[in-house]
């Protein structure tokens, strides 16, 4: 796991401005909207092409390829953002892509729009479950983790919503290649879906996708960040 940290480092923060983003925005409309990127790429783009893959992409498309069919924008070492893809979900308003030139595309992480509700957290609950049975349909039943951390002062009902937002409430499902009940296609490694808390009224859902080359991407995106040293 010590191999995928700085990469994994530079992902979330990237999410994280998303989510920095989405709560400055939900103050004054009902839900977040992408903001304009400042995009890396040609100045003439080929009509999207969907693939197979999820959201219309596939395992190792290299960032030409990409820019060739979305507007990205990047946001790290290897990490890109977009506000389309060849496939798009209307529960999602971005999608952050790990791209490097050894391995072209290895990770989707698609960011939800902001979701207004009660503190209880009604309405993320049940827009994540209406995702969890999709998915549950195509890839197999997982089981959902609920919980709250045992020393949580966010314990009440009425504080759902804030331990999502302190993060010491989880809400998430996974499917892991070789689980029993587990049907991935093979260039699928693992797909994860998780509830974040923005505010005690307000948050999103996220989306992964870790293709099967995603252990060779870090392993490879490590030994770059070592030689520096």
């Amino acid at each position: 796991m010590m191999k995928k940290i700085v990469l994994i480092f530079v992902l979330v923060s990237a999410v994280s401005l998303f989510g920095c983003e989405k709560t400055k925005t939900s103050d004054t409309q009902a839900a977040a909207e992408p903001k304009t990127a400042q995009t890396e790429q040609p100045a003439a783009q080929t009509k999207l092409q969907a693939s197979d893959g999820p959201f219309g992409l596939s395992q190792g498309i290299t960032l030409e390829q990409s820019q060739k069919i979305m507007p990205l924008k990047k946001e790290g070492d290897f990490v890109y953002s977009t506000p389309k893809v060849p496939s798009p979900h209307n529960a999602f308003e971005n999608y952050m892509l790990v791209i490097t030139p050894q391995h072209g595309l290895c990770k989707i992480t698609a960011i939800g729009n902001a979701i207004n509700n009660d503190a209880y957290g009604d309405s993320i609950r049940e827009k994540f479950d209406t995702l969890l049975e999709a998915l549950s349909q195509k890839y197999g039943k997982v089981e959902k983790f609920d919980y709250l951390n045992a020393d949580s002062i966010w314990s009440k009902p009425r504080d759902w919503m804030m331990g999502l937002v302190t993060e010491e409430r989880r809400l998430a499902a996974f499917w892991m290649r070789g689980d029993k009940g587990v049907s991935l296609p093979s260039e699928i490694a693992s797909i994860g879906i998780h509830a974040k808390g923005l505010r005690s009224d307000s948050g999103y859902i996220t989306l992964d996708y870790e293709f099967s080359n995603f252990d060779d991407c870090f392993e490879w995106v490590e030994t770059q960040s070592n030689s520096a040293l």
